[in-house]
């Protein structure tokens, strides 16, 4: 996955929401961690297979890759 761009705004956007957690790129974990809101969990990704990989974690309660 590519990095993209306003991932502050997009990361407040989905907080208000009502999300607990966001797909970061791997590219953009370090902006993203600099400007994460409380409460909302970081999981970087890099490719579309890790995203579904992370979401299945996410959901069974297992560990995810953070930022």
């Amino acid at each position: 996955m590519k990095p993209i761009g306003g991932i502050p705004f997009k990361m407040i956007a989905a907080k208000e929401a009502g999300a607990t957690a966001f797909l970061a790129p791997a590219d953009n974990c370090a902006e993203a961690k600099q400007h994460a809101p409380d409460g909302l969990k970081l999981i970087k990704v890099s490719t579309l297979g890790d995203a579904v990989t992370a979401l299945q974690a996410l959901k069974a309660g297992k560990p995810t890759p953070g930022c």
